[in-house]
């Protein structure tokens, strides 16, 4: 099959068109094994504490290709526990490929209301009902949001590398999510704006993890922290020490010239 033949299949499938092929990350099951050696190579080894900082290439961004269906969790699994490289990277590693993903698989199995804050405990939507009315700091529209224009560096860089590549470093998603939660009018705006820019644009968008993510954002599979504004007894994070934890600058200054 031709490059324009592909070209114009897609042509005629049901999808926003708008959303360009990202330039960084290809499909194909050849190209999931290129990523997946230079990932139990090179990365790996050091996986424990690259995974923490998106300005390094030092995650598996594997996880497009797990979603459809490039490469199989087995595979890929095989290969992390074959690979030479010290146990605590594999351990975290394989953690998050076996435990965090079955967490996520289950949940859409089994709870039909997983693309919905309906999936989130009690204790969620009591917090969230109290603080339903509190004033929110800033209040971006979802134009705003999907383009990038924010107060917020950090967050717009993350939008930034979603857009431009299709890939969203699981380190800044988290800090993503929480803002949008804290920038929007209402719980249920935030989670709508959520799904709607990780399933336009994420390539692993669509996924059980993405909706497990995002919920998680809202506290599912969390505890209740510290009541705080708008967020009350749901975990917050904020851009200013995230940042610390990583070369923010590097990371920043990376996503301008995608």
């Amino acid at each position: 099959m031709t490059a324009d033949t592909i070209e114009s299949l897609v042509s005629e499938c049901n999808i926003d068109h708008s959303v360009k092929p990202s330039e960084v990350y290809h499909g194909g099951t050849a190209n999931g094994r290129k990523r997946l050696r230079k990932f139990v190579e090179e990365i790996l080894p050091d996986y424990d504490k690259a995974r923490s900082k998106p300005d390094r290439d030092g995650s598996s961004r594997l996880s497009s290709y797990l979603h459809f269906g490039f490469l199989a969790p087995l595979e890929i699994a095989l290969a992390v526990q074959a690979a030479d490289a010290p146990q605590e990277s594999k351990d975290a590693y394989l953690e998050e490929l076996i435990v965090r993903r079955e967490l996520s698989y289950n949940m859409t199995r089994h709870n039909p209301k997983y693309d919905s804050l309906d999936a989130l405990p009690a204790w969620v939507h009591k917090t969230m009902r109290e603080h339903a009315d509190d004033e929110r700091q800033f209040n971006y529209s979802l134009e705003q949001l999907e383009a990038g224009e924010t107060h917020d560096e950090l967050w717009n860089a993350a939008q930034r590398e979603m857009v431009e590549t299709g890939e969203m470093h699981n380190y800044v998603r988290m800090l993503w999510g929480k803002n949008v939660i804290a920038w929007s009018p209402s719980h249920e705006v935030a989670f709508e704006t959520l799904v709607h820019l990780n399933n336009k644009y994420c390539l692993d968008g669509r996924n059980p993890n993405s909706y497990a993510g995002i919920l998680w954002c809202f506290g599912k599979h969390d505890r209740p922290w510290m009541e705080r504004d708008v967020f009350g007894q749901i975990r917050y994070m904020t851009s200013g020490s995230t940042g610390k934890k990583f070369d923010s600058k590097k990371y920043i200054e990376w996503t301008k010239g995608l």
